[in-house]
């Protein structure tokens, strides 16, 4: 077990001089935490046991979070927390609510799953802090990075000794942001990085925010080094310098064979499943606010959409305005 890593009091010092120490040793990082190189604005980092937040109080969201997973999924088992809180550790103190009606998914960058069946209750819920969370179209985050998520969290942490994820967003020069002042990246990157025989490999990936189903993930395979130029950071600046250009240099070009079970399938649509999906979920529909959410959760089973119907607060107009967005599923 590696040594927990104390935040330091200098931390003003050492995010103007661009990064945190190149000898820091954590568990959730391999070779370094990162360093920023051309991205624009502070980050301050927020440890939270299991995973570890780069923070940015400008664009009010995670930059970075690094974390490690190894075997035995299912270890723990817990339900999902009903909402997100503030992480009062920040100052921009962005709750709940600044994401509903604006269109966008909370998006985990720790996942609830991977973190939950390996780290244990707390963990979890260190997940739904809202400084884990990036503006995601539901269309990526119920699809292909869901999808990516669990290739990870069930398929290669389950069958490989242990692997160290750094993942985050991508912004391109022009600053949109939801209402409450989050501004919503262009991309997201995900690499992974495994050791065989004490030499690291690596697959790493972009995908764009209206990325859907279906999606081949292999047709995201990027190398380290264009995610490193597209989000401002050096990542792994603790290898050697030549085991670090080998690494970061090439793309793969396949995903990894593990020998255990196949990823999970790409999910059938993006469409919300009235029966199953969390409250933040069903607040991506248009007109359906915490109140309404929690009427059609209580309101469960339902056989048809037009079940809707007797939910106090929602009519057939209603119905026929939200019917492209929701699906009826066991």
């Amino acid at each position: 077990m590696r040594q927990r890593l104390c935040v330091v009091t200098h931390a003003a010092l050492i995010l103007f001089l661009g990064g945190w120490p190149a000898t820091a040793d954590d568990q959730s990082f391999y070779k370094g935490v990162p360093i920023r190189t051309t991205y624009p604005h502070a980050v301050t980092m927020l440890d939270n046991g299991a995973f570890v937040v780069g923070y940015d109080e400008t664009r009010k969201l995670p930059v970075w979070v690094a974390y490690r997973l190894f075997p035995n999924p299912e270890r723990f088992a817990f339900t999902r927390p009903s909402g997100f809180r503030i992480d009062r550790r920040t100052t921009a103190r962005i709750s709940h609510d600044d994401y509903t009606h604006s269109g966008f998914s909370r998006g985990h960058m720790a996942p609830n799953f991977a973190i939950m069946t390996r780290y244990g209750r707390e963990a979890q819920r260190a997940t739904f802090l809202m400084s884990n969370i990036a503006p995601q179209l539901q269309v990526l985050n119920g699809g292909p990075w869901e999808n990516l998520e669990s290739t990870i969290a069930r398929d290669f942490a389950n069958n490989l000794e242990e692997v160290w994820i750094v993942t985050g967003p991508i912004f391109d020069d022009t600053d949109e942001q939801i209402p409450s002042g989050v501004e919503i990246p262009d991309r997201f990157y995900k690499i992974i990085i495994d050791e065989q025989n004490d030499e690291p490999r690596a697959l790493a990936f972009i995908m764009e925010e209206n990325t859907r189903a279906p999606a081949d993930l292999a047709d995201f395979l990027v190398s380290i080094k264009e995610v490193e130029e597209a989000a401002g950071f050096n990542f792994f600046h603790g290898l050697a310098d030549a085991t670090e250009t080998a690494l970061e240099s090439a793309a793969a070009s396949a995903l990894w064979t593990t020998g255990g079970p196949p990823p999970l399938p790409e999910p059938e649509s993006d469409l919300i499943n009235l029966n199953t999906a969390p409250s933040e979920d069903l607040e991506l529909i248009p007109g359906i606010g915490p109140v309404l959410a929690q009427r059609i959760i209580e309101g469960r089973p339902y056989n048809s959409v037009d079940d809707l119907t007797r939910i106090r607060g929602i009519g057939e107009a209603t119905v026929a305005k939200i019917r492209k967005f929701v699906k009826v599923q066991d």
